[in-house]
Parts: structure tokens; C-alpha cells; sequence
């Protein structure tokens, strides 16, 4: 019997030992959000709203402790908005932040919004400065990523610190600007305007596994600034304040088009790789001085690109020659801004009224910093990177068909559930996009298009796109946009979402990206709560994220 018993007791053990090692480990948090900007702070808040009882963590990849990235860090403090039967498209989280910070925002402020917000729910974690050296994946699903500090560097680089660390999550969110947890993680994607048709590509990005991407801008701060005491249009400038009586303004396209000294200046310096555009600019703040400018242009930079990434498998396999990583473009940007021919051009930016007052910029001076260089923002204001595709890049005529969302469900968007080329998204609808489809050049020739300088360049730059010309209606942004038929576990609402490059010039700017962020965050909370991975969710699951997104007022109906 003491024998039998024994052997028993073995047997009990051994199947305790199996049962052990069989399972999967716990991962180290529900849902894992990278990316530190709009659509990350939506898809975190939605998330922990939504589903409160799971654990969120925030995945921060630069180091200053600080959320909102472009629309703070990086200075571009003016909300790009546009009214629909005037009425407020974007709600969700991004009219909660307007609300509180308004249009033309503090980015201080503004961060001090978002963080207090991500605060204020307990199940969120933030994890500033920590950038993704590697992920691992099995079955299409993503099972951890090796993620390791980052500081940045005095000439503006990020550079490596500390030891790697893993961390796992049953659900993952690429909320990121230059969509490096779905690159890296082998998700199909365009990059920048390679589902263009292929005649209307300058002969080095023609049938190659890339082309160029949407010119970037670095943010720079003036003081000097003069506006009239009363909104107005003066002359196609428009001075606008907002309900927290900060003041935006923009315009200077006539200045672009016909001043002497602005024309000799981007002629010269537009082929060594930067141009001043028409300018947006906001006060940093109601009562500042100190103003953030969206004026310049800076060409041939690769977004995917880092320089701490060099000789490793990080780096982009395939890049144009000549092309900048985000770093030297900073540093080269930066350099630029300070040059005394810089300003010189940029006060050419200014306006007449009918009594012979000037305003804008023709006093303009840099804000520069204890070392004497400009303020900037910290990170460039990048435009494009790469698109997720539901089908390989082939032949032409693919951005119809191989992208989530078209161009045509954009430019031909109906008014309602029952007509236009968005009808079909209306039972999978996330939210609504709506702004003007706002190409920002890809090459200096873009602005010389017409042999003298010109600016909108969409028309130029896609000439068929005239027939149905700027959206009147906003779109109808599907869940399919979200996912890849290449990874189940991870969620799209960064720059790498499921859109063709001429969709996203209008999808693209921080608000539409806040109810993508949204849209991701509470899919996130459905995948969790039921144990379905995003990338198999059927129309129950779609109703269900539907439903999450009516409790956090995303408004999902024209």
C-alpha cells in the first residue's frame, strides 16, 4: 500500500509539474500603447475608461516627460479643425482637450491637460523614454517586445542608455509617428507615396520598394508678432482667437506666390533641401509673447530612419540616396533656422490693411535658447511614414484597393449613411475625418510646379485629383483601417494606419488621429474583455467597440 501510495504521490506531482509548465506566463499588462502624441493619450484614455478593469501601459519612445508629442514637444500648437454644417466634427477626447486648452494652445498647458487626464485613471502606467529594440512574435501574434532606455543627446539625437528589458501585453497599439512596432514587427506597409500611380512619381521612386515621404517641418518660436485688436481677414490672412483668448493666424500665400526677396530665397535654398511654405502660427498661450511657427519646409528626410538604429536590422532595409534620418534633419533644420538669411526671409510674411497698418512677422524676432540657438520643438513635425496594406504593393491603381481607405472614400464622401463612396465603412465606422486633403510637398519642384511658385500643391502634385477636388463631407473611418492581416494582436491608429498616402493628407493632422486613438483604445478594451484578438473580430465585436466609443462621445454619425 505504502508503495501504491507513493507512486501515487509521484504521479500527482509529475501532472502538477506539467500543468505548470504548460501555461502561458501572465503577461506584464493587458494592453500596451506606443507612442507618446495624440493618439496614443486618446487610445490610453479611451482604454482605461472603457475597461476599467484592465491594466494599461503608456510606452513613451522619447525621454522628456512630457505627453502629446508633435502637438506639444514638437511645437505644433495649432489644432488643424474644420467645421461641418457648422458644427464640431472631432469629439471624443480631442474636444475634451480643446475644451480645457483651446485651438491655439500652451503647449505647456496642453501637456499638463493630457497628463493629468492619464492620471487621473489608476489602471494607466506611463513609461517615458523607452524605445523598441526588438519584438517577438508566433502565429501572427506579437508575444513580447525588448525595449530599452533612450536619452537624447545635446545636438538633439536619441542615443541608446541603460539595459534592455522585455515586456509582454495581451494587446498592442502602434499610436506612433513613424510606425516602428509595426514595421519592426513585419506588418505590409507602403512608404510614403509608393501606392501612388506610378506615371505621376519622379523616375527614382518608380517601382521601388519605397518612395519619398511628405516633407517635414521643424517648429520654431518668434516673439514680435502683430496682430490687429479685432478678428479679421486681411487679404487672405486670417487672425483668429480662440474661447481661451489665445490668437492664431495664417496665411502669406500672396507673399509665397509674388515676393521678390521670400522667391530669391527659396530658389536658392530649396534644392539644398529647405523652403519656407505659406506659415501657420499660434501664440504658445493667451497673453505670450512668444509665438510657434509651421513655415518650414524640410525635404529628403526618412522618417523610419534613426541614427542610433545604423548597421543594425532596425535600420530601413531600402532608402532613397540622399535621404536624412530624423536626426540630421533636426540637427541640419535647427542650423537652418539660425542662419540671418532665414529670418530675413521669413519677415517678408506680412500684411497691408486698407489704413496702411502691417501685420504679422515683418518684426519677427528668434526666441534662442541660453546657447544662442533657436527654440524648436524637440521633435520634427513629420507628415508621412509608412501606410499599413490588406494586400501586397503591385501594378497600378493600387491605392483603390490594396488600402483600407482610399482616396475616393475621401474626396467622394457622402453626407449621410445611405450615399457617397464611404457609405460601405458606415456599419464598421469608428468615427469621423474631416479636413481638406492637404499634400505638403514631397520635392522642392513641387512649388515651382507652374515655373513660378505656387501653393496648395495637391493639384499640382495629383492632377486628376481636381475632378472631385477637396472633401465636402467628412469620411467614414472603417475598424478595418486598425488591424493587418499580418499580426492579430496589434491595433493601428498612428501614422502607420490603414490608409493610402493621398487619404492620409487628410486624415493626417492631430485631430482625426485623436479619433483613430480613440477608435483603438476601446477596440483594445473589447479585445481584453472577451479574449478576441482584434484582428478576428467580426460585427459583433465592431458593435461592441461602437458602443464603448458612444460612452466616451466620439461621434460616429453625420
Amino acid at each position: 500500500m505504502r508503495i501504491k501510495a507513493f507512486m501515487l504521490l509521484i504521479a500527482l506531482v509529475a501532472s502538477a509539474s506539467i500543468t505548470i509548465s504548460c501555461r502561458a506566463a501572465e503577461p506584464d499588462t493587458d494592453i500596451l500603447i506606443y507612442g507618446g502624441g495624440f493618439a496614443a493619450c486618446a487610445a490610453a484614455t479611451t482604454a482605461a475608461t472603457t475597461a476599467p478593469e484592465q491594466q494599461i501601459t503608456l510606452l513613451v519612445p522619447y525621454p522628456e516627460q512630457k505627453l502629446g508629442g508633435i502637438g506639444t514637444i514638437g511645437g505644433q500648437n495649432f489644432m488643424d479643425l474644420r467645421f461641418w454644417e457648422n458644427n464640431f466634427v472631432t469629439k471624443g477626447s480631442l474636444y475634451r482637450w480643446y475644451t480645457k486648452a483651446g485651438r491655439f494652445y500652451s503647449t505647456e498647458e496642453m501637456a499638463g491637460v493630457l497628463e493629468q487626464e492619464i492620471k487621473s485613471h489608476p489602471n494607466i502606467s506611463i513609461v517615458f523614454g523607452r524605445q523598441i529594440v526588438a519584438t517577438n512574435t508566433t502565429k501572427q501574434k506579437i508575444t513580447n517586445l525588448t525595449l530599452q532606455p533612450v536619452r537624447r543627446q545635446h545636438e538633439g539625437a536619441l542615443t541608446w542608455t541603460g539595459a534592455p528589458t522585455d515586456m509582454s501585453a495581451r494587446v498592442y497599439i502602434d499610436a506612433s509617428e513613424d510606425g516602428r512596432l509595426a514595421r519592426l514587427t513585419g506588418v505590409g506597409a507602403s512608404v510614403g507615396r509608393q501606392g501612388w500611380p506610378q506615371e505621376l512619381l519622379p523616375e527614382d521612386e518608380r517601382d521601388q520598394p519605397l518612395a519619398r515621404q511628405q516633407a517635414a517641418t521643424l517648429m520654431f518660436k518668434v516673439r514680435g508678432v502683430r496682430i490687429p485688436s479685432e478678428q479679421t481677414t486681411i487679404t487672405g490672412w486670417q487672425f483668429v482667437r480662440d474661447h481661451t483668448g489665445s490668437w492664431g493666424l495664417a496665411g502669406g500665400k500672396n507673399t509665397f506666390h509674388t515676393d521678390p526677396v521670400l522667391k530669391d530665397f527659396n530658389r536658392t535654398f530649396g534644392p539644398e533641401g529647405f523652403a519656407l511654405k505659406p506659415v501657420n502660427a499660434a501664440q504658445d498661450g493667451a497673453g505670450n509673447d512668444e509665438w510657434w511657427i509651421n513655415a518650414l519646409l524640410v525635404f529628403n528626410m526618412d522618417g523610419r530612419a534613426r541614427d542610433m538604429d545604423r548597421n543594425t536590422d532596425n535600420f530601413p532595409t531600402h532608402i532613397l540616396p540622399g535621404s536624412l534620418t530624423v536626426d540630421k534633419a533636426w540637427q541640419e533644420a535647427r542650423d537652418f533656422i539660425n542662419r540671418p538669411e532665414f529670418i530675413q526671409a521669413f519677415r517678408r510674411f506680412t500684411v497691408t490693411d486698407e489704413t496702411g497698418q502691417q501685420f504679422g512677422f515683418q518684426n519677427a524676432e528668434l526666441v534662442k535658447d541660453k546657447d544662442g540657438k533657436p527654440v524648436v520643438g524637440n521633435v520634427l513635425y513629420v507628415r508621412e511614414t509608412i501606410h499599413a496594406v490588406n494586400s501586397p504593393i503591385t501594378g497600378n491603381g493600387m491605392e483603390e484597393t490594396n488600402f483600407a481607405l482610399p482616396p475616393s472614400d475621401c474626396q467622394q464622401a457622402g453626407n449621410g449613411p445611405g450615399n457617397g463612396a464611404d457609405a460601405e465603412n458606415y456599419s464598421q465606422r469608428m468615427g469621423l475625418a474631416h479636413y481638406f486633403m492637404d499634400v505638403n510637398a514631397y520635392i522642392f519642384e513641387d512649388l515651382v510646379s507652374t515655373g513660378d511658385f505656387k501653393w496648395p500643391v495637391t493639384e499640382h502634385a495629383r492632377p486628376e485629383w481636381a475632378e472631385h477636388g477637396q472633401p465636402e463631407n467628412p469620411v467614414y473611418l472603417p475598424y478595418r483601417m486598425l488591424i493587418s492581416p499580418d499580426i492579430q494582436n496589434l491595433l493601428l491608429p498612428g501614422y502607420a494606419t490603414g490608409a493610402s498616402s493621398l487619404a492620409w493628407s487628410q486624415v493626417r493632422v492631430l485631430p482625426n488621429l485623436a479619433v483613430l486613438g480613440d477608435a483603438a483604445g476601446a477596440a483594445a478594451a473589447v479585445s481584453v474583455e472577451q479574449q478576441i484578438t482584434p484582428g478576428k473580430f467580426g460585427d459583433d465585436q465592431v458593435k461592441a467597440v461602437q458602443q464603448k466609443l458612444k460612452q466616451v462621445n466620439t461621434r460616429l454619425d453625420k
